[in-house]
């Protein structure tokens, strides 16, 4: 296998074409083929004179290599199209690279994240309220960081709040049951939320809190 693998993608695409010739009983297109490609061909011919000692499949690789006799211009177009169109697809395919599958922790750490929704309503309700509008607009552009080593931050953003300092809170951050939820803890407390989304563009988390003895649920929306 290591003697037949040594020839090369070129060589062995060459050969499948012919291949492909010889099951449909026609010549090579070779008036379809560059004179340039033909002396390729030709060379390739004389360089796998000795596969036919190997066994098979290799063997039968070289018989295919040999000249066919019968010809039929309409078959042989039709057969160069189709192999032409074959090895387009396959290269096509090598070169696109493989989609790049980031973990969770990537996601979350790799950018900084700004608020730009607030919703809330009471547990017992199905409808959700948008507070948005009551942030000052100095809060709204705060970028929330999460770093790898589990620390968190909020920074000020651009429009800097009066008499705040660059980092207005830090705390650290965790995943739970199996990355579906963070739990923050900051000084003033600690909270456990749900991801609802992680992508590259969006991470939406919800929680639930009490406040005199009522529920409520409320979800937050993040964006770069």
């Amino acid at each position: 296998m290591a003697r037949h693998e040594k020839f090369g993608l070129d060589t062995l695409l060459l050969m499948h074409c012919l291949a492909l010739c010889r099951s449909l009983s026609i010549s090579p297109p070779m008036q379809f083929i560059s004179p340039a490609l033909q002396k390729v061909l030709l060379k390739f011919r004389y360089r796998l004179r000795h596969l036919q000692q190997l066994q098979p499949p290799c063997s039968q690789w070289w018989q295919l290599l040999l000249p066919q006799t019968k010809t039929n211009n309409m078959r042989s177009i039709v057969l160069y199209s189709l192999v032409s169109l074959s090895l387009l697809v396959g290269c096509s395919k090598k070169d696109s690279p493989a989609p790049v599958v980031k973990t969770k922790t990537q996601l979350l750490t790799e950018k900084d994240w700004i608020l730009v929704s607030h919703q809330e309503k009471l547990s017992s309700s199905s409808n959700y309220t948008d507070i948005t509008n009551q942030y000052l607009s100095c809060v709204l552009d705060n970028r929330h960081v999460f770093y790898i080593s589990g620390v968190f931050e909020e920074n000020e953003g651009a429009v800097r709040c009066s008499g705040n300092p660059q980092v207005v809170e830090t705390g650290t951050w965790s995943f739970l049951q199996n990355e579906t939820k963070i739990r923050f803890v900051v000084p003033s407390g600690s909270i456990n939320t749900t991801i609802e989304t992680l992508s590259p563009a969006t991470l939406i988390i919800t929680y639930t809190g009490l406040v005199n003895g009522v529920s409520y649920d409320g979800r937050q929306t993040f964006s770069h």
